[in-house]
């Protein structure tokens, strides 16, 4: 996954030459403790560190959010056995994409297939409509909202796997 998203990038974004990669998900149980996911991750995350497509990719489990880099989201794994759940793992990347597009610095790809993420996404482009793009595994064309994101001029990216 890392390796598609970062051909991603460098296809929407060619003159990016580096890329922090944002992984979200249940990454920390209700007492601040990560959870299984989160330890087997950051395990394997500095093998996927490196140069891809002539940019420095660097991925990372995302447990706080990137204004309050010190503050440790507690929760956001919830559950039991098979029945875990996310919680505030869309609320979080959307912050994040706003966050990110109101400072202008940088490029944002929003990789989801959860539409949940279309109204922050479509703020943060209204904020910085050059920075952004939203990278899904769905064709373009195929979801209800797209024609009119488009014809406003979103940038919408199938990733390949």
């Amino acid at each position: 996954m890392v390796d598609s998203v970062a051909r991603a990038f460098v296809a929407l974004f060619p003159d990016a030459g580096e890329l922090d990669l944002r992984l979200y998900g249940g990454w920390t149980e209700s007492g601040g403790l990560p959870s299984r996911d989160a330890t087997w991750l950051n395990y394997i995350l500095g093998d996927l560190r490196g140069r891809r497509y002539g940019m420095i990719v660097r991925p990372a489990l995302a447990t706080t959010m990137i204004e309050f880099p010190s503050f440790l989201l507690r929760g956001t794994v919830r559950g039991q056995g098979r029945s875990l759940r996310q919680k505030m793992v869309d609320g979080m990347m959307g912050c994040d994409t706003l966050y990110m597009a109101s400072h202008r610095e940088t490029y944002i790809g929003v990789v989801t297939d959860d539409d949940d993420l279309l109204p922050a996404t479509i703020s943060a482009y209204s904020v910085n409509p050059r920075s952004i793009a939203w990278i899904r595994s769905r064709e373009v064309g195929s979801g209800i909202n797209d024609p009119d994101l488009l014809t406003e001029g979103l940038r919408i990216y199938r990733l390949e796997t």
